[in-house]
């Protein structure tokens, strides 16, 4: 990654921090949505956020889709001495569970389930109509689709 990438990213973190201190205070869940699209996330529509998205810039979610309470989407990490920054997508109808952490380039399919407390680890890509759960996460059954 380019100096000029690692400065952009993070002159865009501390105005993304400073506008989550005033989420928590003042967003409830269901206006979280909107907040993070004025940060630059794509979201659609019917979401439901109650946990942490750090790189709002990087992120997508689907329609009907739940961040549970406590989660974290990130899109950036350090490996060593290496930064990763990498853009995450949330399918529509797909739920985070509480206290999950979603890592650099994840892909989550289409009403697929990540387990509260699950570490997806970076570039999983999940399937649709699939539950994962576990540190690292794994596929743990298939869900049946709705009809």
């Amino acid at each position: 990654m380019s100096h000029s990438q690692f400065t952009l990213w993070k002159h865009h973190s501390v105005v993304g921090e400073l506008g989550k201190l005033a989420l928590r205070l003042f967003f409830p869940v269901f206006f979280r949505p909107i907040f993070y699209s004025l940060l630059g996330a794509k979201i659609g529509k019917n979401v439901a956020i109650g946990g942490l998205i750090t790189d709002p810039m990087l992120t997508q979610i689907g329609d009907y889709a739940v961040i549970g309470q406590d989660s974290v989407v990130t899109s950036h990490t350090m490996v060593f001495n290496n930064f990763f920054l990498k853009r995450v997508v949330i399918g529509n109808g797909a739920t985070v569970g509480i206290n999950a952490v979603i890592m650099p380039g994840v892909v989550i399919g289409e009403n697929s389930t990540v387990a509260p407390g699950a570490v997806v680890l970076m570039d999983t890509k999940i399937p649709p109509n699939e539950f994962w759960g576990g540190i690292p996460a794994k596929k743990i059954k298939d869900i049946e689709a709705a009809t």
